[in-house]
């Protein structure tokens, strides 16, 4: 971006300005929205204005959905981040459920070219509840600029399912969908999305 230059934002709620100069950007919106001090600050103008700012490094590319929390980058996650920030790469750690969600907040929290989403993978643990108030509060965290990764998974239904079971697993995921769907439009985040037809389809 060119300095000086301020970008409407979409839907009408605010701007977008970059310095190059002081290496900030600036957000105007017209949202209310209460957040932790951090390397993100907000602060009043005419109510219900507010105005943030951020520190950025000079950034080349941006990694749209990584998975740097995953258990495979244990060994050398530290070195990974290091590189990606010396080469100017930033970087969305993408959640899949509550625990890799939290582990991406704390990562990007961490580091100031990381950025966090949060969400429920929709074939990734059958076992957890989507919570909607529990990642409505984690997608407080100024770090967390997508919701996801949410969508569709008909591929990983097993084979062996009946046609009725396998039938209830799309519905299930069709309902998770619409939920973290709701939860964007509520907090004006774009959402990260999965989608992937059953083997030979495009269902």
């Amino acid at each position: 971006l060119s300095s000086g230059v301020w970008i409407q934002a979409s839907h009408g709620g605010g701007a977008v300005h970059w310095s190059s100069r002081s290496r900030h950007i600036y957000v105007a919106s017209m949202m209310k929205a209460d957040l932790p001090h951090g390397d993100i600050f907000w602060r009043p103008q005419r109510p219900p204005f507010f105005l943030c700012y951020a520190r950025c490094m000079q950034c080349k590319y941006i990694d749209a959905h990584c998975h740097l929390q995953f258990e495979q980058y244990a060994n050398d996650d530290a070195e990974l981040i290091g590189r990606m920030r010396a080469e100017g790469v930033a970087g969305i750690v993408v959640g899949v459920d509550r625990e890799s969600s939290e582990k991406a907040i704390t990562l990007a929290e961490k580091h100031e070219h990381l950025y966090a989403a949060v969400g429920l993978h929709p074939n990734h643990d059958a076992t957890e509840r989507y919570d909607i108030s529990y990642y409505r509060s984690l997608a407080m965290s100024p770090k967390v600029v997508a919701i996801g990764e949410c969508g569709l998974d008909y591929y990983r239904i097993p084979t062996n399912e009946t046609a009725s079971s396998a039938e209830a697993t799309k519905a299930k995921q069709r309902e998770l969908f619409k939920q973290h769907i709701a939860l964007a439009a509520e907090l004006d985040k774009p959402l990260i999305i999965h989608c992937r037809p059953s083997k030979g389809s495009q269902d």
